[in-house]
């Protein structure tokens, strides 16, 4: 591969990341909080997180070839894109800094810890570990908080947010990963990501008669549980893996609007 001129590298596969599912965990965040906090500052911290999201791949290769002690010509164009992704990613924070109702830092700084968790698993070639996943969707989450809090919205709900988030993120990871292995013909019970998707939607409803959450929430929380429940069914067991991540995607879409036109009235 030394030998392969640096033109004739594929910029697709060294600029954009092969696992698909992330761009779903980046997604929802930055679309819940700008539904519920419009902003410029949002939009500019917006480009700020994919740009990071985008950021981690190129890095991890230009990484992996320096362990190998090796210098392919994708390295080179790896290090070209991280370097484009860390200053698109630079400068649209230094935009929602300057445009700032109010401090959003505590989210970024609570966050970190998991997201250096994903990057040293990734570095270990550990990508579909489940701790990789749920510690890189968890760690996305913390961008609905930082866009709720840079518009000027109250702290307790965008605390809940990424609260709601990370529930929906870490059941959705086990519930695929499950029906991905019986798609592949794995022997595996879906039992644990069915009790847990059916003690969450409980906890939503207890939630919600309490007045900590909006209904919408705890319905939201009921779809999960009703996919989940349904999507274990012997005869969705022979649905191919990718038709599995688009039905999930759609499913993340619909949790996304749920939550937020519920909590639309009272984040104003």
């Amino acid at each position: 591969m030394a030998n392969i001129a640096a033109g004739s590298v594929r910029w697709r596969l060294v600029a954009l990341p092969t696992e698909h599912g992330g761009w779903g965990f980046v997604g929802e965040p930055l679309l819940l909080g700008l539904l519920l906090a419009p902003s410029v500052g949002g939009v500019a911290l917006g480009v700020a997180a994919i740009a990071t999201f985008l950021l981690a791949h190129p890095l991890l290769l230009v990484v992996g070839d320096q362990q190998r002690h090796k210098w392919y010509p994708r390295t080179t164009l790896a290090l070209r894109w991280a370097a484009g992704y860390t200053t698109v990613a630079v400068l649209g924070l230094l935009g929602a800094v300057l445009l700032a109702r109010q401090p959003f830092w505590l989210p970024l700084l609570i966050a970190s810890p998991l997201a250096a968790t994903q990057i040293w698993q990734q570095a270990q070639h550990q990508n579909r570990a489940l701790l990789t996943e749920c510690a890189g969707a968890v760690a996305l989450g913390a961008t609905v908080t930082m866009l709720v809090l840079l518009a000027g919205g109250k702290p307790s709900i965008a605390w809940t947010l990424w609260g709601i988030l990370a529930v929906r993120a870490v059941t959705a990871i086990l519930y695929v990963r499950a029906r991905i292995r019986q798609a592949r013909g794995q022997t595996m019970r879906g039992t644990f990501p069915t009790m847990l998707h059916l003690a969450v939607a409980g906890l939503g409803i207890i939630c919600a008669v309490l007045g900590m959450l909006p209904w919408l929430v705890a319905v939201a929380f009921i779809g999960l549980a009703v996919r989940c429940v349904v999507g274990f069914q012997p005869r969705q067991q022979a649905i191919p893996a990718k038709v599995i991540g688009m039905q999930e995607m759609v499913v993340a879409l619909l949790t996304v609007l749920l939550v937020a036109a519920g909590y639309h009235t009272g984040i104003r």
